[in-house]
């Protein structure tokens, strides 16, 4: 909130506890995405507000379907769904943070994927040796993390029309693709043309169960898995 004045922002949705975070320079976007990540939040702009919002909200409005994507300048396609190769996604993530229950010494959560059931390597470290927590809180939050780069590895890229010009970063929609195929997903950019029609990017967002289909993976909620204290 620094530098801002309180019609400028909204982050009422913002009620995660954190007991301490600290830094000596940069910028606000690079002090600030490490913690988001944890905490599995965005900061937007909606209109002349920055808007806080948390991952894994409900889908708004009605599903966007196949029928209404634009073609883009100079592509032959509507759309375009791909999946990050899984050589490219993390096995294991860690947060590093100065537990409160140790004199702020640095501490680590550790989740992982069982190394023999996928073909990657890539580990993946985040450094919050800035933010005091508790082992407890970190872990499930280390495990949630690695879920959303696996379930976010599925990309879609679409042109849409004038009619969605309201989308706003971090809105969650049901995608609804030929041949029944769909996909619950998250804004995560947009690009405006001269014509009106924009480039959307999405990645896959199953934040809840889908009505009359198979539950969907459960993305955004945090698991109770204790945390290790540190030692020494």
């Amino acid at each position: 909130k620094v530098g801002l004045e309180a019609g400028d922002y909204d982050f009422t949705e913002f009620d995660q506890p954190i007991y301490g975070y600290a830094w000596t320079q940069g910028s606000a976007k690079d002090v600030a995405a490490p913690a988001l990540d944890v905490h599995d939040s965005d900061v937007r702009p909606s209109g002349f507000l920055l808007e806080g919002k948390k991952r894994g909200q409900l889908p708004q409005g009605d599903a966007l379907t196949y029928d209404w994507f634009v073609r883009g300048k100079g592509s032959e396609s509507l759309y375009n769904l791909r999946n990050i190769s899984e050589s490219d996604l993390p096995w294991r993530a860690t947060i590093t943070f100065s537990d409160v229950n140790a004199e702020y010494q640095p501490n680590s959560a550790v989740a992982q994927r069982n190394s023999t059931s996928v073909r990657t390597v890539r580990e993946q470290n985040i450094d919050m040796t800035t933010m005091a927590m508790i082992a407890d809180d970190a872990q499930p939050r280390a495990e949630r993390f690695l879920r959303r780069q696996w379930i976010g590895a599925t990309q879609l890229t679409m042109g849409l029309s004038p009619l969605e010009l309201l989308l706003d970063p971090c809105d969650v929609k049901d995608i609804e693709l030929e041949d029944g195929v769909s996909i619950r997903a998250r804004l995560v950019s947009s690009t405006r043309h001269a014509d009106r029609s924009f480039t959307t990017r999405w990645e896959q967002d199953d934040a809840r169960p889908v009505a009359g289909q198979n539950p969907d993976p459960i993305v955004s909620v945090i698991i109770a898995s204790p945390g290790a204290e540190a030692e020494g």
